[in-house]
């Protein structure tokens, strides 16, 4: 009982948090989640990472009356859809999910809006009800509003480029290139990954 008390009041471990800015369409977006996809062998590391992944990237979004927000997009409209149904996904998923979704959809093909909607049902799969769910969504007030959440975040950054990786509220420049070349191994170095038995 009391070490249970003791480590309540000295937690072993310090929570980190690790914002992800991403795109849909985003070559190096698909690089990081490839590498990322080794932290699904771990998922005792999502007890003391919180990751935020924000699907925005480099666009700009402007109000039109009557309709909502509408977004412009690096890669174009099939990148604003992409991004749209991100984030209609992620707002339904918890951590390891999102990173389970993530790593799978930016493996597949995302040409045009038929093709997403085909990586969607494949990437959620065992999960039928998220996929309806993120298509009512996409056409909705509500994934307007996420969207336009996701670029208000976005847009506070100032980025210059996608992914764009902060580690508690902060972008320190070698951390967002480790982090990218070995996403295990940085945060790693950010909590003692011993306990957890990672193997590099």
């Amino acid at each position: 009982m009391f070490s249970i008390i003791l480590s309540l009041i000295f937690p072993i471990y310090c929570a980190t948090q690790i914002d992800i800015f991403i795109e849909s369409q985003c070559p190096d977006t698909v690089r990081l989640f490839k590498r990322m996809k080794t932290l699904l062998d771990y998922e005792q590391i999502n007890e003391y990472v919180q990751f935020n992944f924000i699907p925005f990237g480099k666009g700009n979004e402007k109000l039109v009356l009557n309709k909502g927000y509408e977004f412009n997009c690096q890669h174009g409209n099939k990148e604003c859809y992409g991004n749209l149904i991100d984030s209609c996904v992620l707002e339904q998923l918890d951590q390891i999910e999102q990173l389970r979704y993530l790593t799978c959809i930016h493996q597949e093909k995302q040409n045009n809006e038929e093709l997403i909607n085909l990586s969607l049902k494949k990437c959620v799969q065992n999960q039928e009800c998220v996929y309806e769910r993120t298509l009512k969504c996409v056409q909705s007030k509500f994934g307007n509003y996420l969207q336009h959440k996701a670029a208000k975040i976005t847009l506070a950054q100032n980025l210059v480029e996608i992914p764009w990786i902060n580690i508690n509220g902060q972008h320190i420049p070698e951390f967002d290139k480790k982090f990218k070349q070995n996403p295990l191994k940085t945060i790693c170095e950010q909590i003692d990954c011993e306990k957890i038995k990672v193997t590099f």
